[in-house]
């Protein structure tokens, strides 16, 4: 999935995370299809470890108290007709505005992160609207799915946009979160019945439902797309 970079110099000193979408090098990974009992196995005997801590407000008046003015809800009146149009503004640091959002009376405020900036809220179509308040930039990548890696390097993260969802892989590299190219194979070990159709990679990555990581290149997940469990392995990386 290409990301733009939202290349952010950041005031450490003010409580704020670097980050970046960016493209990285290729990562191969070979899967094999698994048992729903090896998969529960898996996941009762897998290393326990906490995932990376996410700082979120979930209440719309403390998270937009902490914007002050760098923030407002426009309204105005639609003729012949009984509800109100609304507009969010976003205004940088400066003052100047870096984002408008028309009809947000059809959105609803899910979460704020202070740490990276980034104010979320369910749209049309019960969609994921992530935005910047550093940059203006729309972010296609939703805090509340990542599942990171027991070494903090990678990490499965995801997005809905009100019609599918992806899932997408991530690595922190040069104090950058980048998602690069990704290639998937099936294992050499697995072969597939004459009847049964390729594995396709797009859809390995769509509806994914319940993952885990197992060490640092290998993690399960449930697929919704093709009502089965999966096991992933990282073949190449950069940090090999």
């Amino acid at each position: 999935m290409n990301k733009c970079c939202t290349a952010i110099s950041v005031l450490l000193a003010s409580g704020f995370t670097s980050f970046c979408y960016a493209q990285s090098d290729s990562v191969v990974f070979e899967f094999s299809p698994i048992s729903s009992e090896k998969y529960q196995a898996l996941v009762q005997n897998k290393v326990q470890y906490a995932q990376p801590k996410l700082v979120e407000i979930k209440d719309s008046k403390s998270a937009y108290a902490m914007l002050g003015k760098r923030i407002n809800v426009t309204q105005e009146s639609v003729e012949n007709a009984d509800w109100i149009r609304e507009t969010l503004n976003i205004y940088n640091t400066k003052g100047e505005s870096i984002y408008q959002l028309e009809d947000f009376e059809t959105c609803g405020f899910e979460a704020f992160y202070p740490q990276e900036q980034l104010l979320s809220f369910v749209c049309g179509h019960e969609s994921d609207w992530l935005v910047s308040t550093l940059t203006g930039e729309e972010i296609e990548e939703n805090p509340q799915d990542r599942e990171t890696s027991p070494d903090g390097r990678h990490r499965i993260s995801g997005y809905y946009n009100g019609q599918e969802s992806r899932a997408f892989l991530q690595s922190y590299d040069e104090g950058q979160w980048r998602t690069p190219e990704v290639t998937i194979r099936l294992s050499p070990t697995v072969e597939l019945k004459p009847e049964q159709e390729p594995y396709r990679q797009e859809w390995l990555f769509a509806l994914m439902g319940e993952k885990h990581w197992l060490s640092n290149d290998r993690w399960i997940f449930y697929s919704h797309s093709y009502d089965q469990y999966f096991d992933m392995r990282m073949v190449n990386t950069q940090h090999d």
